[in-house]
């Protein structure tokens, strides 16, 4: 019995076969016949190698990219640089406390006689009146068109939250056929009670669209909650409920070593949606530290400490008192302690730039600033589009500052 060939059998004659770079397997089968011809042959070895190439190229462009082994940090879209505009005397009649951007170019201001909206030229556009005995210790106000809760004014009194709401068919008109929100003549009823946590002393407001931020000094940490928990408390008289998640434990695995503030007056935080991360001002260990807002872990890539002597950096410098996130990927920091007074220089300004890992990006100007009698600033606000900032000071004064580009 004849034994068979192993042998494939080629019906058609020879065969050539080959694996291009994206792991793509190719057979080109040639009849007899055309092999002793060899023009033709030519002709078809030239085709079968523009095919090969072309095909390889394919492979390589689309073939999935890896990025296990590389880290992508966020940067800055731009470097901030703002020129300073102007300084609003007494932006209240009692001593400030806390300061929080609005839509654009508006801002609020709360004073232990109530809240306040003014536009960047120092305008007062409108106010409402704390209860009696309240006095507010924290102040944000949602501006992200992507939340449920845009729109939101959150007032903390100690242990308590307020917040009041703001039409969202309240516009003017932008640029083309794009419109602005404003807060004036927006507001949909009084600050309402929505939160209470019992024993905090809360120096410290931040949401997102799905959860609540609280910084509470007596505690030391970051509580957090959910809006959906919040608001089933509509009806309940004792608005409390439990924290979902607990920010700033230290964590020995990561070499964390938690939240430690020392400034009872301003236990500040701030959220950036773009990258759902809060940010906070850690200023007993003269840190910035950000946690991931789902997750509650803390991200060290985005988190920094005081080490050295390097002047243009917050590492080294005074712990800070204030922090504010730009949409832009940068932060404004006020340092604590820092004359916001006359006479101040390019290396001496109480509030500083860095990016969200730390890279210093360098100073807000007080070039043109005219007071002479001494204060601090106590409170720091970036507008939504990262063109004003507004710096509140211990006096009651807020200077405001424009995007130079």
């Amino acid at each position: 019995m004849k034994k068979k060939s192993d042998e494939t059998q080629v019906l058609l004659g020879h065969k050539h076969s080959w694996t291009d770079t994206a792991g793509h397997a190719h057979r080109v089968v040639f009849d007899e016949k055309t092999l002793e011809k060899p023009g033709t042959t030519w002709l078809v070895l030239t085709i079968v190698t523009v095919v090969a190439l072309a095909a390889g190229a394919f492979g390589v462009f689309t073939a999935p990219r890896h990025n296990d082994l590389t880290t992508s940090f966020p940067v800055a879209d731009s470097d901030p640089l703002f020129v300073f505009g102007k300084t609003i005397k007494r932006a209240a009649e009692t001593p400030c406390v806390a300061i929080t951007s609005g839509w654009n170019d508006e801002f609020f201001v709360a004073d232990s006689a109530g809240v306040s909206l003014y536009d960047s030229e120092g305008v007062k556009l409108d106010s409402w009146s704390n209860e009696p005995q309240e006095n507010p210790t924290a102040i944000a106000f949602v501006s992200d068109e992507n939340a449920a809760t845009n729109g939101a004014l959150l007032v903390a009194y100690g242990n308590k939250i307020k917040s009041l709401r703001f039409s969202l068919d309240n516009v003017v008109p932008g640029e083309g056929d794009s419109v602005i929100f404003t807060a004036q003549n927006g507001a949909l009823g009084g600050l309402e009670h929505i939160l209470t946590v019992p024993d905090a002393d809360i120096r410290g407001i931040a949401s997102s669209s799905e959860r609540l931020f609280v910084a509470d000094f007596q505690s030391g940490r970051v509580w957090r909650y959910s809006w959906k928990k919040i608001e089933a408390l509509q009806r309940e008289e004792t608005k409390e409920t439990a924290p979902d998640c607990v920010i700033g434990d230290s964590d020995v695995a990561s070499a964390y070593p938690g939240l430690k503030p020392a400034i009872k007056e301003n236990f500040s935080i701030s959220y950036l949606p773009s990258e759902n991360e809060l940010y906070v001002s850690n200023s007993g260990l003269f840190r910035v530290d950000a946690f991931n807002a789902s997750a509650g872990t803390v991200n060290s890539d985005h988190s920094w400490a005081r080490s050295g002597d390097l002047n243009d950096s917050f590492v080294g410098a005074a712990n800070p008192i204030a922090v504010a996130v730009s949409s832009q990927k940068w932060l404004a920091v006020a340092e604590a302690g820092k004359s916001a007074s006359n006479g101040i220089d390019e290396k001496s300004s109480p509030v500083l730039f860095f990016g969200l890992n730390g890279d210093s990006l360098g100073r807000l100007p007080y070039d043109g600033l005219e007071r002479a009698e001494e204060t601090f600033v106590i409170g720091i606000a970036v507008s939504p589009d990262s063109k004003n900032i507004y710096a509140l000071n211990s006096n009651g004064d807020v200077d405001v500052w424009t995007s130079a580009r």
